[in-house]
């Protein structure tokens, strides 16, 4: 069964890459942080993340790209809730989430000289 677009409910079109990549020819940044979209929200993703200047990243250094794909995360977050729509994550990309949460944390704490 192919699922509908998380966003609208209308047939899924293809997989989004919540995180992105860093430039148009480079891998995924993490290639199962992906929902199910159709065309026309998949368009407006990409309005939305031009917008918050998050369709590319500005550097890509591990920190900045950490920063960028968190923050695209958080904007589909909030697409979600401002849709009424609730948070989905299909199962592969759960812990592809749980990957990106514990390379966050793994990073703050070097940051701030604290084991993780």
């Amino acid at each position: 069964m192919t699922p509908n677009c998380v966003l609208c409910g209308a047939a899924k079109t293809f997989w989004h890459h919540l995180t992105g990549r860093p430039c148009p020819t480079c891998p995924y940044c993490d290639p199962d942080l992906v929902i199910p979209i159709c065309q026309p929200c998949h368009d407006r993703e990409h309005v939305i993340l031009r917008s918050f200047g998050l369709e590319w990243p500005g550097a890509t250094n591990p920190a900045s790209l950490l920063q960028h794909r968190f923050l695209r995360v958080v904007v589909y977050v909030g697409r979600c809730s401002n849709l009424g729509r609730p948070v989905v994550f299909p199962d592969r990309s759960a812990g592809a989430l749980h990957q990106l949460l514990v390379e966050a944390c793994d990073v703050l704490a070097t940051l701030t000289g604290e084991a993780a």
